[in-house]
């Protein structure tokens, strides 16, 4: 299990062999070309290495800006989250002021049919007293009479 940097160092490692050896073979015949082969495999690594280490560079900021965004969306379900739990507490609270608003509408009622049936009461016993007093009137005017009729 190597990671593609090891695998490409480890190849590397293995074409900078193999060019050395080919570039000795060359040299035997002409050093000129030998020496050639040996810089322009030389050029080409210093190439592939600043390459990859611009890519390394760029794997890192970019993973850098990923933990960044990560955290960012992190932070945004966070406050989606919360906010769906407000907007729950909201219609809760909502739901619960509604039902007590009807609450207090059926006590007003009670109430106000209780003030009425207590009216009524009040009526009724205003009514039982003239009626008593009407009577007791009565009965004394009565009593009088009968006593002037005695005498």
């Amino acid at each position: 299990d190597m990671s593609g940097d090891e695998l490409v160092q480890q190849m590397l490692g293995l074409y900078s062999a193999a060019i050395q050896e080919l570039s000795r073979q060359v040299t035997v015949s002409c050093a000129d070309r030998g020496q050639l082969m040996i810089e322009i495999w030389m050029s080409q690594a210093k190439l592939l290495q600043w390459w990859m280490q611009k890519m390394m560079e760029t794997r890192i900021q970019m993973q850098v800006q990923l933990e960044s965004l990560q955290k960012q969306n992190s932070d945004i379900v966070g406050s989606m989250l919360q906010k769906v739990d407000i907007e729950q507490v909201l219609k809760d609270k909502d739901r619960k002021i509604a039902e007590l608003e009807n609450q207090l509408i059926r006590v007003e009622t009670d109430q106000i049919q209780s003030e009425e049936n207590r009216n009524a009461l009040q009526r009724s016993l205003d009514k039982a007293k003239k009626l008593y007093d009407d009577a007791k009137k009565k009965r004394q005017v009565a009593g009088c009479l009968t006593l002037k009729s005695t005498v």
